[in-house]
């Protein structure tokens, strides 16, 4: 579920340390390989051109302290989409909560959340949800079109080894709208699952993740 929380948008620190004059443009971020920056409220971080979209907490690094990933998106994103030919980039931003109070920006990622009308003419804005349990979390979105609906989770868990967020697994579950009976209570039954693991795809980080790659 969504929630808001309220961000003073001071940029200035988050260009410093990415040393970025146009972040919107950039291919790959790359942060991970970046030494933290250390902070005592994740509200500098946020570029100016950008905004909250949605929010989570949890412990995401097994450290047992409580972390936080963002979803942001670009201002005035509606009339964006209405006049660019290619996706308008959304952002995700993963802050490691520290022993001594503040955050440290661990990871972000420009391609792990679809951006308005990417997925089905069914749906404008596909992102529905972010959850964090235990060391993963999963981003939720609404696909499809015609009477083909359904829902991508795109679960990450944190790696020791890598000292990142490696992706668990990438999934679908759909229904076909034509296949639904009269008793819905049996919907289950018409229900098609298909989940891809690391033993499918290898070892693909946060940052490297590319969810409109197959």
């Amino acid at each position: 579920m969504r929630y808001y929380i309220t961000l003073i948008f001071t940029a200035s620190f988050f260009y410093a340390c990415r040393n970025s004059q146009n972040p919107i443009e950039e291919k790959a971020l790359g942060i991970d390989t970046l030494q933290p920056v250390r902070s005592t409220t994740f509200s500098e971080f946020i570029p100016h051109a950008y905004e909250l979209l949605d929010s989570a907490t949890g412990d995401l690094d097994g450290d047992q302290i409580s972390d936080i990933i963002l979803v942001l998106k670009q201002k005035r994103e509606d009339s964006l989409v209405s006049v660019s030919d290619t996706n308008v980039t959304r952002l995700a931003l993963i802050f490691s909560a520290l022993p001594s109070g503040g955050y440290s920006i661990a990871a972000e990622s420009n391609k792990l959340i679809y951006s308005l009308h990417s997925t089905g003419a069914r749906y404008d804005d596909p992102f529905t949800n972010i959850v964090v349990r235990n060391g993963y979390f999963t981003v939720e979105h609404a696909i499809g079109g015609g009477p083909l609906v359904g829902t991508r989770f795109t679960t990450f868990k944190y790696s020791k080894q890598h000292n990142t967020w490696i992706l668990h697994k990438d999934g679908f579950e759909t229904i076909d709208l034509n296949d639904v009976p009269d008793d819905t209570t049996l919907i289950e039954n018409v229900k098609r699952t298909e989940v891809k693991t690391s033993k499918d795809f290898g070892i693909v980080t946060f940052s490297n993740f590319d969810i409109y790659k197959d």
